[in-house]
Parts: structure tokens; sequence; C-alpha cells
């Protein structure tokens, strides 16, 4: 075999030898590309999302909602919770009020009650000598 049909030999075999080493690489990459098309595919060609980018849009738009409303309800809270504070606030003040114009009441109940002791005894005592100085039995008329 002449030279030049050496190195024709080894050439061809060059390129058979690339050729199947790219056709396995080339079909490995096929069968990636599938896998990667059959995770973002959405299976369903009638769907709402006919693909994974606009689903994944407009799942983003229904999330920034949901964390507006999200915001919304925590500033509801804590309103809430101010709101309580305040309101336990105020029943306390209601309470102290409560029990010192109870004490003041009790305590004006008392003085009238101390003062009725005295009175009473006063009235009676007046009113029996009244009774008895003006009882016709006591000093008949025209006596």
């Amino acid at each position: 075999m002449s030279d030049p049909v050496i190195i024709q030999l080894v050439s061809t075999a060059g390129l058979i030898v690339v050729a199947i080493l790219g056709n396995r690489k080339l079909n490995r990459i096929g069968a990636d590309a599938k896998a990667s098309r059959q995770q973002t595919e959405n299976e369903h060609a009638e769907a709402e999302y006919p693909n994974l980018r606009d689903e994944l849009t407009a799942t983003r738009g229904e999330v920034k909602g949901m964390a507006r409303h999200l915001a919304h309800l925590a500033r509801w809270m804590r309103d809430l919770a101010t709101a309580d504070t305040d309101l336990e606030a105020a029943a306390d003040r209601a309470a102290r009020k409560a029990a010192r114009d109870l004490a003041r009441a009790v305590e004006e109940r008392d003085e009238k009650l101390a003062e009725l002791r005295e009175e009473i005894p006063r009235v009676i005592r007046s009113e029996l000598a009244q009774h008895v100085e003006d009882c016709p039995l006591r000093n008949p008329p025209g006596v």
C-alpha cells in the first residue's frame, strides 16, 4: 500500500470514529433536550396556560396579589391588637372609676347612716315626750 492510501485510510478511520462519537454525543443531547421539553411542556394543549412561562407569569401575579392581601391582613391584625389594648385600658379605667364611685357612695351611705343613728333616737325621744305631754290620759281636759 502506498502512503497516500494509508493516509486516506487513517483519515477515513478518524472521520468514522469522530462521526460515531459525535452521533453518540448528539443522541445524548437529544435525549436531554427531550427530557427538558417534557418537564417544561404543559401536557394539556387546552389548558389555561399552554406553556410553563405563561403559567409562571400568572402564578407570580397571584403570589404578588396574595402578598398584598397578607400585608393588608397583617396591618389589620396590628390595628386589632392596638384596638384590643385600647379597649383593655379603657375597661381598666372604667373599672377603677366604678370602684372609686362605689367607695364614695358607700362612704356617703355610711355617713348618712351615722347621722340617722343619732337623729332617729332624738326624734323618737322628742315625739315620745310630745306624745306624753299631749296625752289626754295623763292630762285630762278640764282638770
